[in-house]
């Protein structure tokens, strides 16, 4: 969830394209870590794969912003 609101404020402000990208890259590991433990263990509950879906969903909307930062600083 803080990533997610993280994102949210971020596309409501002008921040540089590196920060950005850091936090797509933030959202990017709780992703992998929910894909590894579905594929690797028999513990997590495939329910989990939503929210491995909505991690992922922030970490494309994170480099669609960083993408748009950086094409309105030329």
């Amino acid at each position: 969830m803080a990533l997610c609101i993280l994102l949210f404020v971020l596309s409501k402000e002008k921040i540089s394209r590196n920060v950005l990208r850091g936090a797509a890259f933030a959202a990017l590991m709780p992703t992998t870590a929910i894909t590894y433990s579905l594929i690797k263990t028999d513990y997590w509950n495939p329910l989990f794969i939503v929210a491995g879906l909505g991690c992922f969903v922030f970490v494309v909307w994170g480099f669609v912003l960083a993408a748009k930062a950086g094409s309105s600083n030329k």
